[in-house]
């Protein structure tokens, strides 16, 4: 992992790397000898739909302190014509990671929300939200399931009742180890 582009805090570290045209992530269990993959954003040039991609699509990083030492990472991009943003920050204090993600809309999404590989071996509990050994998702405004075998999807909960709107989800990495 890369140091200069990571949040490590606790049991957890999220790396940012760019791929292409744009940044992806990775979230590591590091809470043991050898760190261990948990999830891993999935990023492509060539989306079903290019407008609607199956993560933001993130293109410019900025890295902030905060006065509490906590490290932050503030992430926007763009598709179609929608504006994208997603901050992750590590809170020193309860050991957890916390994603916020927006997307700022024109026009009805035929998908949006993160969506991520399972590291190897990772198995997801729907019904407890856990990713087994490693971890429980907490969300914010958003729902969680398998996708597909090896898929995670997070989406917004909202509904969009007028346009342009902003829609919000978040989810939060908690320690169950």
């Amino acid at each position: 992992m890369n140091q200069a582009s990571t949040i490590t805090v606790g049991t957890f570290a999220v790396e940012f790397e760019r791929s292409g045209d744009r940044f992806g992530h990775r979230v590591w269990f590091v809470g043991s000898d050898e760190p261990r993959l948990l999830l891993e954003s999935i990023e492509t040039d060539r989306p079903v739909d290019p407008a609607w991609p199956p993560s933001p699509p993130l293109q410019e990083l900025h890295w902030e302190t905060r006065a509490s030492g906590d490290k932050v990472a503030l992430l926007v991009g763009m598709a179609g014509k929608s504006h994208w943003s997603l901050s992750c920050r590590g809170d020193r204090a309860s050991g957890t990671i916390v994603l916020d993600a927006a997307c700022r809309v024109k026009q009805a999404p035929q998908w949006l929300g993160s969506s991520y590989r399972l590291g190897p071996g990772v198995e997801f509990d729907p019904e407890r939200q856990v990713l087994q050994g490693a971890c429980r998702l907490e969300l914010g405004g958003a729902r969680l399931w398998s996708a597909e075998p090896g898929v995670l999807a997070i989406a917004p909960d909202s509904t969009l009742d007028t346009l342009p709107a902003t829609v919000e989800w978040s989810y939060m990495l908690l320690n169950t180890v």
